[in-house]
């Protein structure tokens, strides 16, 4: 098993068909299929049913397709990481940051950067970004202080500066909009969906 043959795997999930992979790398589909069947070998399991017209990811593709996206993260963050190593005569900057809300903040401060700072900017749990930046891996990094975690970053060793103070806005149903007010207990009661534009298992 190889880097090429997982991304080969993860396009193949993507874009759910041989033909379209192939189209994409400039390969026959033959090929594209050669390729996931001998991963399929080096496996002993069977990653892909094979139907009429389409192919859909057996239990065990499923478990593998969020493997082969961890792996593939590491080593495109592994890679960017390295970069850092390469600059001279420049500052470096390592930010941490949990959720898009924090991500948008992130490109308002890169904006005010010298042209001689590098930044390198990743996206981590709330758990890794403090024992990142307590370890030293990270400069700082940015969280939402109203998601619910209640940590005491002082007591940790930590100083925290309030960059931004806002509101969050919850939309509720039609039923529910005709109250002036809704106490919290009516909505644990009800389902809640929440949106998030990050491709993340862990949010679904």
């Amino acid at each position: 098993m190889n880097e090429e043959l997982l991304r080969l795997f993860l396009d193949v999930v993507q874009l759910g068909s041989f033909q379209k992979v192939a189209e994409k790398n400039y390969v026959s589909q033959r090929a594209v299929s050669r390729q996931i069947q001998r991963l399929e070998q080096n496996l002993h399991t069977q990653l892909f049913e094979r139907k009429k017209n389409k192919i859909v990811l057996t239990p065990a593709g499923e478990f593998f397709k969020k493997r082969s996206e961890a792996i593939i993260n590491m080593l495109d963050a592994t890679e960017h990481e390295l970069h850092r190593f390469s600059y001279r005569g420049a500052t470096n900057l390592s930010i941490g940051y949990f959720s898009p809300f924090d991500g948008l903040f992130i490109h308002k401060l890169l904006a005010k950067l010298s042209p001689t700072v590098n930044a390198f900017v990743s996206e981590e749990s709330v758990e890794h970004l403090v024992s990142d930046v307590l370890m030293g891996n990270l400069d700082c990094a940015i969280v939402m202080d109203d998601y619910g975690f209640n940590n005491n970053y002082a007591q940790m060793g930590l100083q925290t500066v309030t960059i931004h103070r806002d509101r969050m806005i919850i939309g509720i149903s039609e039923r529910l909009s005709h109250n002036n007010e809704v106490e919290l207990a009516t909505i644990q009661k009800m389902p809640v969906t929440y949106y998030s534009n990050e491709d993340s298992s862990y949010l679904k």
